[in-house]
């Protein structure tokens, strides 16, 4: 027997799939190939299939991903990581009923992890229950600071029910975590917005649209800002005495 033990071989042939995978984009039939030849030698390992299901994944590549991820939990139904993947693919797919039950299923089996409980928390607010989400997404970054899409996922939450003081104050942290999240700096122009502070606003869209050209919702809010600076005659960036029309969430 050799040093590395019996699995030694197929182990090989995973770390060189996962290796392949993040090479160039020709090296994702590759990756695949490995580890089908992993799961032929293997078939009752549900490693083999989450670790396939991954790099599905990361091609963004849903509906294989949770088939994978499936035969996983069908091999063993106490592999919580295929839940909490399954959970993110289901996210991704707007599934998010099926995503809310996965993330319950590995919170059951683990106690959950910082992962699960921000998709279960995205999940929550995607249909339309607001203070659950915050209350997952806030319980995943006590377990981890360090995320900045859960910061911005909170704060635009945060912006739903009318609390744009504390979405500003997750905003401030996502930035500081990660400076290219266009969504973040969207959220912070619709929360200056609702508090009439235009030029904010105009300064937050332009950034997002900045960093992400290709999301209208940006490009709308920020014709939004402009109209409503037009028409009221306040182009000096204070509060105009109309309301402000309503503006898309980012997202």
């Amino acid at each position: 027997m050799s040093y590395f033990g019996r699995w030694s071989f197929t182990g090989c042939l995973i770390f060189a799939a996962a290796t392949a995978v993040q090479g160039a984009d020709d090296d994702y039939s590759q990756a695949l190939a490995l580890l089908g030849k992993a799961i032929q030698l293997e078939s009752r390992n549900p490693n083999h299939y989450y670790e396939r299901a991954r790099i599905h994944l990361q091609v963004d590549a849903y509906a294989s991903a949770i088939s994978d991820l499936n035969e996983a939990i069908r091999i063993d139904s106490r592999f919580t990581p295929a839940y909490g993947a399954r959970a993110f693919a289901n996210n991704q797919m707007g599934q998010f009923e099926a995503a809310i039950a996965d993330a319950a299923e590995a919170i059951k089996l683990n106690g959950g992890d910082a992962f699960t409980f921000a998709q279960r928390g995205w999940a929550y607010g995607r249909t339309n229950r607001p203070d659950k989400g915050i209350e997952d997404l806030s319980r995943a970054i006590e377990i981890d600071q360090k995320n900045a899409s859960t910061y911005s996922n909170r704060a635009e939450l945060y912006a739903k029910v009318g609390q744009c003081d504390r979405a500003l104050s997750d905003i401030e942290k996502a930035v500081v975590l990660d400076v290219q999240d266009a969504n973040a700096f969207g959220i912070r122009g619709y929360c200056y917005f609702q508090m009439r502070d235009y030029d904010k606003a105009k300064a937050s869209y332009e950034m997002a649209i900045k960093l992400n050209p290709n999301d209208a919702v940006f490009f709308r809010n920020l014709a939004l800002v402009f109209a409503t600076t037009a028409r009221s005659g306040s182009n000096d960036g204070k509060a105009a005495a109309t309301k402000p029309p309503a503006q898309d969430m980012p997202q």
